[in-house]
């Protein structure tokens, strides 16, 4: 009975703290911390992978989880500052692979969480019920921990992407109905040689907003580097 009453009380503390976080996210403005880390990690200025402003926006998950550009204008203003600037910063490439080495700790962190249920079980069979329950809690909120930084950088990533995607299209699609309603045989450089129009591609844009550069380096790395 005793179990019962602290696990709802749990779930009720769980659900006021949830709806704080979302009340915050509405009403996030310019003086809020998370603001000030959205600013520089969708502005031009690149931020290198081990920066420590990531692993602070990364805390900040409770709030993330619950952010949307369509309710409030400090969101949409950041979501397009990312669509702008994520191929030269390099900074959403920098997020992709922040949430993919979440993404690959959790899945570690759930295929193993039988297990770990199971050596705790045993671990504590010589003593006593009581611990043996507060070392399968500890590990089941290690994965509850983890689940919700995940959701909450992972709608972060979705918001930016999808700017960005948006805009590498419809820049493409401008470009194209642009250039179609030239004559490109008419256009010539001061030494008289025809003009090439090159209208990069939604693929090309879409590629580059995700390639990770650092010093203007490409560099390759695995969700885990």
């Amino acid at each position: 009975m005793t179990y019962l009453f602290y696990s709802f009380l749990n779930m009720v503390v769980i659900k006021i703290t949830s709806l704080i976080k979302y009340q915050a996210a509405i009403e996030l403005d310019t003086e809020h911390p998370l603001a000030h880390l959205l600013f520089q990690t969708t502005g031009p200025a690149s931020i290198p992978l081990q920066d420590s402003r990531w692993q602070q926006l990364l805390l900040q998950y409770e709030i993330l989880v619950h952010l949307d550009p369509q309710s409030n204008a400090l969101i949409q203003t950041a979501c397009q500052a990312m669509a702008r600037h994520a191929v030269s910063s390099s900074n959403l490439a920098a997020l992709t692979l922040h949430v993919s080495r979440m993404l690959n700790d959790l899945r570690i962190t759930a295929l193993n969480f039988s297990s770990n249920l199971d050596d705790a079980t045993h671990k504590d069979e010589s003593i006593g019920t009581n611990s043996t329950s507060t070392s399968k809690n500890d590990v089941q909120a290690q994965l509850i921990g983890k689940v919700r930084a995940t959701c909450g950088v992972l709608n972060l990533l979705r918001i930016l992407a999808h700017a960005t995607l948006e805009s590498c299209c419809s820049q493409a699609t401008t470009t194209s109905r642009t250039s179609d309603k030239t004559d490109s045989s008419k256009e010539v450089d001061e030494s008289g040689n025809k003009k090439t129009n090159i209208n990069p591609s939604p693929s090309a844009a879409i590629s580059e907003s995700f390639t990770y550069r650092e010093n203007g380096i490409m560099e390759m790395r695995t969700p885990n580097g």
